[in-house]
Formats: structure tokens, C-alpha cells, sequence
């Protein structure tokens, strides 16, 4: 039997789309807390060997750690 990983990626921007609702357009990963964590939860339905996100900080780097920290809990 062939086996394939999988990998799911997110782009994020500090301070920009996180924590309010986007539409239905939305990139994955974006928008409000509940969509973010169905996308993480959907990614996980595929059997997903990794999740990982290239976080990019709009401010200081206490706002960076908590982002960071937020999406660990819900993965």
C-alpha cells in the first residue's frame, strides 16, 4: 500500500484577519476563531501528517507569541 503525507500550510499576518469573521472568499486559516478552527479541524479529517504556519508580525513581538500561542491551543 502507497502512503502519502500530508501537509497543510497557513500564511498569517499579525493584526490583520485574525479574530472577526471573513467570508465565504476567505484564504484558509483567516478569519474568526471558530472558521480558523474548522479549517484546522477539517485539515485534520485528511489525516494531515503537520500543520504549520509562516506567521509574519505587525507589531511588537509579545503580539507575535501570543498569536503563536492561540493557534497551538487549537491545533
Amino acid at each position: 500500500m502507497t502512503t502519502l503525507d500530508i501537509l497543510s500550510n497557513g500564511r498569517l499576518r499579525v493584526g490583520f484577519g485574525l479574530g472577526w469573521p471573513v467570508g465565504a472568499d476567505r484564504s484558509i486559516f483567516a478569519g474568526s476563531l471558530d472558521q480558523i478552527r474548522k479549517d484546522i479541524d477539517d485539515v485534520k479529517k485528511l489525516d494531515a501528517n503537520e500543520i504549520f504556519f509562516m506567521i509574519f508580525p505587525d507589531g511588537p513581538i509579545e503580539d507575535l507569541v501570543a498569536v503563536m500561542e492561540l493557534y497551538r491551543s487549537l491545533v
